[in-house]
């Protein structure tokens, strides 16, 4: 049941977005509105007018151009604004597609996934970055690997040094040099990548990435998933998306798993768009490259961030638990890209 103040907040959008209002719903903090036309709207609610989320307008109307309609499309007010401001929060509509809910632990939903992303960056190649206020985040992760590399050596000698070391100390310790092997295989892989080449190459140009998958922002219609938040987008390798696409999946499968559904997803998204060798490499060795356990080490060690020593075991444990990759995996993978022949 809306409140009086929910009801008037609705019938003040829809005046201010020319829309006639027939029923709404409230869905946590957001409503649908169901107009006379039997269109259906989505109020949304952010507490700003952050970058990310007006970027995310003028994207998607971009993309709407293109005829890439498989995101959200966002509705101008009959001045011309996005945001309705009421009280500290900001208010923007949406056309809301009703479709199935997505799901990661569903198998099909996820291959459907990796062939709309695929679809979304053969598409996005053909769009002007420079019109768009979009952060390009390509980085050398070769030369990252090796940055943190060296971090794992004075994060070992910084708690060797340690008068009094405690238990988390001893654990990451413990850790290091498992993490620290899976790094070297990492570096292994792509150290005869140039990341440039992978850029400069016309047939494997930069794309815009989605970034961040959650199964509330995704729908199906019509065997295609739509992402109903660009937000995080951002200019990058391709196989950025692959890469948080897997790291979302892997937690709703078996680690014995992991390997076989990397490379179907892997042979799902090539049936769309080829994936070069080089590429698949750097992507293997996103995959196999302990971030989360660096990022963690860095928090405790290098900026001192001020959390409780149970939570730091907590979070060590959460990392230790989702970040293991099994020789099975690791020489599985590796056979793969042997036998690989784009």
């Amino acid at each position: 049941m809306l409140t009086d103040k929910e009801i008037s907040l609705i019938l003040k959008m829809a005046s201010r977005y020319e829309l006639s209002p027939k029923t709404a719903y409230r869905i946590g903090e957001e409503y649908l509105l169901y107009d006379t036309n039997n269109s259906i709207y989505k109020i949304n609610k952010v507490y700003s007018k952050r970058g990310d989320v007006y970027n995310q307008f003028n994207l998607a109307n971009v993309l709407n151009e293109k005829n890439i309609m498989n995101t959200l499309r966002v509705i101008k007010s009959k001045h011309g604004e996005y945001f309705y401001k009421r009280h500290k929060s900001y208010y923007y509509i949406t056309l809301y597609n009703k479709g199935l809910q997505f799901e990661f632990k569903n198998k099909n939903h996820v291959k459907l996934l990796t062939t709309s992303i695929s679809d979304f960056h053969t598409s996005s190649t053909n769009v002007d970055f420079s019109s768009l206020n979009i952060k390009d985040r390509v980085n050398n992760l070769s030369k990252n690997i090796m940055e943190n590399l060296y971090s794992f050596d004075r994060i070992a000698s910084i708690i060797n040094n340690r008068n009094v070391v405690s238990r988390f100390d001893e654990m990451y310790l413990k850790c290091l040099p498992y993490y620290t092997n899976l790094a070297l295989i990492a570096l292994s892989q792509i150290k005869d990548i140039s990341i440039n080449s992978l850029i400069d190459n016309n047939e494997i140009n930069k794309v815009i990435c989605i970034n961040r998958f959650r199964s509330e922002e995704l729908q199906i219609i019509n065997n295609q998933v739509y992402f109903n938040n660009l937000s995080k987008c951002s200019i990058n390798l391709r196989i950025k998306d692959l890469y948080e696409l897997l790291m979302k999946a892997y937690h709703y499968s078996q680690p014995d798993q992991h390997l076989e559904f990397t490379i179907d997803i892997i042979n799902e998204y090539n049936k769309s768009h080829i994936l070069s060798k080089d590429e698949v490499k750097l992507l293997f060795a996103m995959i196999i490259f302990p971030f989360k356990f660096y990022r963690l080490g860095k928090r405790r060690y290098f900026t001192k961030k001020d959390w409780s020593e149970s939570k730091y075991l907590h979070n060590l444990k959460k990392v230790t638990t989702y970040s293991q990759r099994s020789k099975k995996f690791i020489n599985g993978f590796i056979e793969f890209l042997n036998d690989y022949e784009y």
